[in-house]
């Protein structure tokens, strides 16, 4: 029976799209840009959006890895019911 993949791998391997890719740099230009730019007054709130970003990100990767790990879960216990069934029983000169 196989072993299933390691969540982490999964997560990292959910972070590898394009997208979330590009939506990681933006939320470091913005946290960046937001904290150099802003008013004294605003640096409070200024981090907001970049971290907003980041969480969406983080959120999107953590249900795609889930899903991808209980999808190998029960693909691997449909295998092994499947290489359960696999016995055949021969017959040869009569002899089983």
């Amino acid at each position: 029976m196989s072993v299933p993949t390691p969540f982490c791998k999964l997560f990292i391997m959910a972070l590898d799209d394009f997208m979330l890719k590009v939506l990681i740099v933006s939320a470091v230009l913005s946290l960046t840009l937001e904290m150099i730019f802003a008013k004294p007054e605003d640096r409070n709130t200024a981090w907001i959006e970049g971290f907003a970003i980041l969480l969406a990100v983080f959120v999107v990767s953590m249900v795609t890895a889930v899903n991808d790990y209980q999808k190998e879960k029960q693909f691997l216990a449909l295998q092994a019911v499947g290489d359960s069934k696999k016995y055949v029983l021969v017959k040869r000169e009569g002899e089983e």
